[in-house]
């Protein structure tokens, strides 16, 4: 996929519609030819997007007339930079079968429909796709945009994402009689994100250990399941109910990885009682001044 069109999507927020851009070969060139039917085709559905997507596309007119700013500059390269990463793996489960049951178009349909679902879960807590691997997808929690609770927002991302397959299900069991699971791995670290590849095939992708251990840990993961790493379960502190899995050995990584299954929410706990990982000590000695806020 032209890189220019994929950094014009991203930075408009409509990642998920990076699929049908690419499916389409819809190139830099060809950007100015879209309106509103074609769009529609495409699968961009509300007529907000397009909207959205014919003013931005007027605006790289002026662009390319030397007349905008950086941002839609898509030859000016971005440094690299140094981050600290929430990096998540979803995976199809069984996709193989899948694409041994189903005609090609349907096949399409159906990864078009689970994309689009997770994409939903990703961009409610302001996570950001970095690839469409096939049937599986790579998501960052913390790149572009950096939040105080990336690690939480990961876990919300993942849990949405398997709470919206019964729906998704009901609907391509009708059309297609088969049923979708997903597997998800999330491990957080530093990581350097910048450009990779050449010319027009560059992508913005983060490299380092940490996404290479949460690709490893989603051998792990049974369907239905999030598994995460023992880095990512200090910072989520009792937010969540985990399940531990012991040590793991995973392939490429020298050392064992300590794994944990997501459970559910931690309700219970408040923020800073979550946060602390555990009940907050009862304040000693401090009657009068207790007393005071109370009056307040």
């Amino acid at each position: 996929m032209d890189e220019r069109v994929a950094r014009w999507l991203t930075d408009e927020d409509f990642e998920q519609y990076l699929g049908s851009f690419r499916e389409n070969d819809i190139g830099w060139d060809l950007l100015h030819e879209l309106d509103h039917e074609t769009l529609t085709a495409m699968g961009v559905s509300a007529a907000g997007h397009r909207i959205r997507m014919l003013r931005s596309i007027r605006e790289l007119r002026s662009c390319d007339s030397g007349q905008s700013t950086r941002r839609h500059r898509p030859t000016d390269a971005a440094p690299a930079e140094r981050r600290q990463l929430t990096v998540a793996f979803c995976d199809l489960v069984g996709s193989s079968r899948l694409a041994g049951q189903l005609d090609p178009e349907d096949l399409r349909e159906v990864i078009r429909a689970y994309q689009a679902t997770a994409a939903n879960a990703v961009h409610r807590y302001g996570g950001h796709i970095a690839q469409h691997l096939g049937d599986g997808l790579l998501v960052y929690f913390g790149y572009p945009t950096a939040h105080e609770d990336d690690v939480q927002r990961a876990m919300l991302a993942a849990l949405l994402m398997l709470e919206g397959l019964p729906g998704l299900n009901a609907e391509l069991n009708t059309r297609f009689q088969v049923s979708l699971s997903l597997r998800i791995a999330v491990h957080t670290g530093p990581v350097v994100v910048g450009e990779v590849g050449e010319s027009a095939h560059q992508e913005l992708l983060a490299l380092g250990e940490t996404p290479n251990l949460a690709a490893r840990l989603q051998s792990v993961a049974a369907a239905g399941t999030v598994v995460i790493s023992e880095s990512t379960r200090q910072l989520l502190g009792d937010r969540f109910a985990l399940r531990s899995l012991g040590p793991q050995h995973l392939t490429g990584i020298a050392e064992p990885v300590p794994a944990f299954e997501i459970v559910a929410p931690n309700r219970e706990a408040s923020r800073f009682e979550a946060i602390a990982g555990g009940r907050l000590e009862p304040i000693a000695g401090r009657s009068e001044e207790l007393q005071a806020l109370r009056a307040h």
